[in-house]
């Protein structure tokens, strides 16, 4: 993608804040001054927190013991800063050094200009370390920006560079709400694919740390989580603590009339228009819950490192990649600029340079971490990354500091991309003009005199002056006006990589994939694919949760016979990061409730379409986004776990499986 030739704005930096790093290399690799021996460093990243939900942020309610003790260890910052509330663009830019605009990550569907850019792992490699991803960074399947060892956990999505804008008239609400609050309930590990994925986080990190020996060389590695990211799909014992214990959103009369246009889009973008009371209750319930599931296991890879006798060595970052609005301001997940999404949290850790238990209440961001974690390690970064250093102001809470951060939003559910400055107390949005026809938009709050952005003093005369100047510096910072970057973004999304995206085969072949006119012929279940003849293998199947076997029998006018405990069970390529629409037509007797799953690669449920009460025909579907999965098993049961009768197993029909992508994943 095209990036402005920006050189850095070395006259903007403080002179406290430059340290051992004010004069930056033009190419990356050179060294910096050591005062301190060079350490491991362990980043964790988690997915989507709201540092608000966090014991050492303040919260009373949420049990965090690992990341308090964590915090109590370390320094904690108040203040830090997304430099994108999305999780690939957030990632691209820890990677690269840069805001989101001088390194074209626009969106969940971008990576960064090549494979062998300059990064952070690079960076790092250059000063002797080894460099580990164990875990979500997100990145595309050929792509690793330099990490010398990965350990192999996700980060198999297909990127084709392609985006869009919403017409600004696209407003009018839909029935109902997303489908993504069907998945606020009770469940098992199992059944949440964020908790199976850092299971293995948690297992193979831990490994790494137990295995790896004094002597070597330092490690810097990245811990990516995905918790705690929707869908919160949570087991009860972790929830159990905060039923109605947590409480409801606070939105003052007419706010959502007076919200920003893109924010009216993100609403009605993302569906949660008119989100049920006790839904928006029951998902802040799991969120906590989640929260402190993720905690644990926090907790594990942190004892890993104790067992491993290098915890005396090692830095200990935390911090996320965004946060999520829990229906703040009308809106849930992330993609806005309020503190809920924007603001992110960041403990740094490491008792043998640090006292323990500090705060620091200025704003800093993500891309200061980066130049962080590079002077840590002795290395210098290009001269053209972004950020300053936070090593001078650990050491010295009385350093002079910028108390500055920038965040950026180009990807989807937008009429327009805006970015967002916070300084000093103040916080400044500015949101470039959607189309000739509509002037951009503006947003200043007084974080200080009101916390909860419920007041928008932008349009107030005595405040024109101070919008004016802050405009003037993220211009400055980015090197260009935001309208600018709003017009390359456009430019970039138009344009894409020439990359095709990831294509099917069986019932995911072409832009739709339907099932029709199931029938069993000898023992195998064939259907009509757009007229094409394909089939399921059928396979038998244990009864589930200790019940008998599940049933599925032909459509009664099949004359061919099936084995009653048969179930539909067939791998199918899909798209990553895609919005698909999973659907059955079935019928069954009054004691089943047929379902229709997708499952990962380890028989871990996607989404499942369950049938309703009904004994006739009906039509049942929901929808889901890929994520990174490459592929999903399609598995039909004949009845729902805990949902057989064990005297009477019944009998359902199949009569069309629907599978299409509806749209991009709405991350």
């Amino acid at each position: 993608m095209d990036t402005p030739n920006v050189t850095r704005r070395n006259a903007l930096r403080l002179m406290g804040c430059a340290g051992a790093c004010s004069v930056l290399p033009r190419g990356w690799g050179a060294s910096v001054p050591m005062t301190q021996r060079r350490p491991n460093i362990l980043v964790i990243m988690s997915d989507e927190h709201n540092a608000s939900v966090t014991g050492c942020y303040g919260n009373g309610i949420v049990r965090t013991p690992h990341l308090d003790a964590l915090a109590a260890r370390g320094v904690t910052f108040d203040a830090c800063y997304t430099a994108s509330p999305l999780c690939v663009p957030a990632r691209l830019a820890f990677t690269s050094g840069k805001y989101i605009s001088r390194n074209g990550a626009w969106s969940n569907n971008c990576w960064l200009p090549s494979d062998d850019v300059a990064s952070l792992p690079r960076v790092l490699n250059a000063a002797g370390y080894d460099t580990v991803l164990c875990g979500k960074m997100h990145y595309d399947r050929e792509r690793r920006y330099g990490f010398s060892m990965d350990l192999g956990i996700g980060n198999n999505s297909r990127k084709t560079g392609t985006g869009n804008r919403r017409a600004v008239a696209d407003l009018e609400p839909r029935p109902g709400v997303s489908q993504r609050f069907q998945d606020f309930r009770l469940g098992g590990e199992d059944e949440n694919g964020c908790m199976r994925h850092d299971l293995q986080v948690t297992e193979k990190g831990s490994a790494f740390l137990r295995e790896r020996g004094r002597g070597q060389k330092p490690f810097f590695m990245l811990a990516g989580y995905l918790s705690p990211h929707f869908p919160l799909i949570v087991p009860e014992k972790w929830w159990r603590p905060y039923e109605d214990r947590v409480p409801m959103p606070v939105i003052p009369p007419g706010h959502l009339d007076r919200l920003p246009l893109n924010y009216r889009h993100l609403r009605v973008g993302f569906h949660n228009e008119d989100v049920p009371a006790q839904t928006v209750q029951l998902g802040r319930e799991l969120y906590y819950g989640f929260t402190e599931w993720f905690d644990d296991q926090v907790g594990k890879l942190l004892g890993a490192l104790t067992e491993s006798g290098l915890a005396e060595d090692t830095v200990v970052v935390y911090t996320t990649d965004h946060g999520e609005n829990l229906g703040e301001h009308g809106l849930w997940w992330k993609n806005a600029m309020y503190e809920h999404a924007a603001r992110i949290p960041l403990v740094v850790s490491w008792p043998a340079r640090w006292a323990g238990g500090q705060r620091r209440r200025e704003a800093c961001s993500l891309l200061d971490l980066v130049q962080t974690i590079a002077e840590l390690a002795g290395q210098a970064c290009p001269e053209d990354w972004d950020g300053d250093s936070l090593c001078p102001w650990l050491d010295n809470p009385a350093a002079p500091w910028k108390d500055r951060a920038l965040s950026q939003y180009y990807a989807h559910n937008i009429a327009s991309g805006f970015v967002m400055l916070r300084q000093g107390h103040f916080k400044y949005v500015y949101h470039s003009p959607p189309d000739p026809d509509h002037a951009a938009e503006e947003e200043l709050y007084d974080l200080r005199s009101g916390p909860g952005e419920f007041t928008n003093l932008a349009s107030r005369p005595e405040h024109r002056p101070r919008c004016q100047t802050m405009l003037a510096t993220v211009v400055r910072e980015l090197g260009e006006h935001p309208d600018e970057i709003e017009t390359r973004c456009r430019a970039d999304y138009a344009k894409g990589y020439g990359r095709a995206p990831a294509k099917g085969r069986a019932a995911a072949a072409g832009a739709n994939a339907q099932l029709m006119n199931a029938r069993f012929i000898d023992g195998d279940l064939h259907w009509d694919h757009r007229g094409t003849p394909g089939r399921f293998r059928v396979e038998a199947t244990a009864g589930a949760e200790g019940g008998p076997a599940l049933v599925f029998r032909k459509p009664e006018d099949d004359p061919a016979p099936v084995d009653e405990n048969s179930h539909l069970d067939q791998s199918v390529r899909v798209q990553p990061h895609t919005r698909y629409r999973l659907g059955m037509r079935v019928k069954a007797s009054a004691d089943l409730r047929p379902v229709l799953r997708a499952a990962d690669g380890n028989f871990g449920s996607v989404v499942e379409v369950l049938a309703g009460d009904s004994r006739d025909w009906q039509v049942a579907q929901q929808e889901f986004d890929t994520g990174e999965l490459t592929a999903v098993r399609l598995q039909f049961f004949g009845g729902a776990r805990g949902r057989i009768r064990e005297t009477a197993p019944g009998t359902s029909w199949l009569d069309q499986v629907i599978l299409e992508p509806v749209g991009n994943a709405e991350d």
